[in-house]
């Protein structure tokens, strides 16, 4: 859903600026380009808007420099207002159209070294009680947000069961980081275990019988168009033994090549069964919340056999209302928002411009040496705390892309306190 303008704001403003300086003593002048960054230590601000009908408008403002900006249709926006290197932005909306609600997606960040490009604002008509999608990623990767007593409802009423392999270990070790911090006590306690007590989040690590990930029970070996992986599931719900388990959460390995229709199809079974209102016996008094996954970075960029699926279950999931962790675009995007899928992305946080590899982990925390999330992956000026442990596929340069795991597991207990059901304020 993100539509970026890196080409129209990069190749464009350099073949123009190049058009200046090579006809400027023909033509004597040559009118500015709106769309190139006004200077050198200044960067423009901009992204896509949707969602609006025909003599609507909406107002945005940039909330740090109080730059407003009217939009009437469709398509990309820029403000007016240059944004110097190294500043922190924040846009939001002022005013939505009439029975409409318009949200923000990626409006905050801090401006390193480029054109700020993915900006975007969704709208939708309101409905009064209509459920929404609730999408996990990139922005909510800070659980210092989450109030005590959300993060205590999570431990006391969340019963989890989660099947991964390596990559979705991702989350695992990031939780794990969180729990041995010292500066946070037992705030992030958990067990493996789906039957804790209040004191620890009860998660069943690799807990369902059966296939290990959603890669690998992406079958059907019955030929009834439901994948394994979900057949499993159905069995382990339907145990009494499991009926205290009200989440389920399942992770990808590659996603490449398998059966997203498929995949949508199977989580749709077991909601119209172990859901709110479920078939299934179980479901009037142990119901399920089901959480569904994106998957890694494949390194071929926007629109590869990563993206494309992984925009398949984005769009499935907002028009359906459902639930989301977005692993994707918790590795897309760094804590101050610069966007790196456009760059050839890898699983480990290695990204490319003009052939030459850099890794946006260790780039992050050079730039914050000593804040809390380097501290978190380096263990770096803590007692008796040595760093975040070993993070699958991303160790990287001297162990700084364990920053992904520490993300995703911040990334996960602002999940666990949205299904223990608070509401994001």
């Amino acid at each position: 859903m993100r539509v970026l303008l890196t080409s129209f704001f990069g190749r464009a403003a350099t073949t123009l600026l190049l058009a200046l300086l090579l006809f400027a003593p023909l033509s004597g002048c040559l009118g500015s380009a709106a769309n190139k960054s006004p200077g050198a230590e200044s960067y423009r601000l901009s992204g896509t808007l949707s969602g609006l009908s025909a003599g609507e408008s909406l107002e945005l403002v940039e909330e740090i420099s109080s730059s407003a900006l009217t939009i009437s249709a469709n398509g990309p926006f820029q403000f007016e207002t240059a944004l110097a290197d190294g500043s922190e932005y924040r846009v939001a909306v002022r005013r939505a159209p009439a029975g409409k609600t318009c949200r923000v997606e990626n409006g905050s960040g801090r401006v390193n070294g480029a054109d700020v490009t993915g900006v975007s604002v969704i709208c939708s008509t309101s409905t009064s009680g209509e459920p929404q999608a609730l999408i996990v990623g990139h922005e909510n990767t800070d659980p210092a947000v989450i109030p005590d007593e959300w993060i205590a409802r999570a431990k006391s009423e969340l019963h989890i069961a989660y099947n991964h392999t390596s990559h979705g270990s991702q989350i695992i070790t990031g939780m794990n980081a969180l729990a041995s911090f010292p500066d946070f006590g037992d705030r992030y306690a958990w067990t493996d275990s789906s039957t804790g007590d209040a004191d620890h989040l009860s998660l069943d690590d690799r807990g369902i019988p059966g296939k290990p990930d959603l890669s690998q029970g992406d079958v059907d070996s019955d030929g009834d168009g439901i994948a394994d992986w979900a057949e499993d599931t159905y069995n382990f719900l339907s145990n009494p033994d499991n009926y205290h388990v009200n989440v389920i959460i399942w992770s990808w390995c590659n996603i490449a090549g398998h059966d997203i229709d498929r995949y949508l199809r199977s989580m749709e079974w077991l909601i119209e069964q172990f859901g709110e209102g479920g078939s299934h016996p179980r479901a009037a008094e142990h119901p399920v919340q089901f959480v569904f996954m994106t998957a890694h970075a494949n390194g071929g960029g926007e629109g590869d056999s990563s993206d494309t699926a992984n925009q398949q279950i984005r769009a499935w999931v907002r028009e359906h209302h459902r639930i989301l962790f977005d692993f994707s675009d918790i590795e897309n995007y760094d804590p101050d928002g610069n966007y790196y899928l456009d760059k050839n992305l890898q699983d480990d946080l290695d990204y490319f411009v003009d052939g030459e590899q850099h890794n946006w982990a260790v780039e992050y925390l050079a730039r914050h040496p000593g804040g809390e999330l380097d501290r978190l992956v380096t263990g770096s000026g803590v007692s008796g705390y040595d760093g975040c442990t070993s993070c699958a596929h991303s160790d990287g340069p001297d162990n700084k892309a364990r920053l992904n795991c520490v993300l995703k597991g911040r990334a996960a207990w602002y999940l666990f306190a949205r299904l223990a059901g608070w509401d994001g304020s």
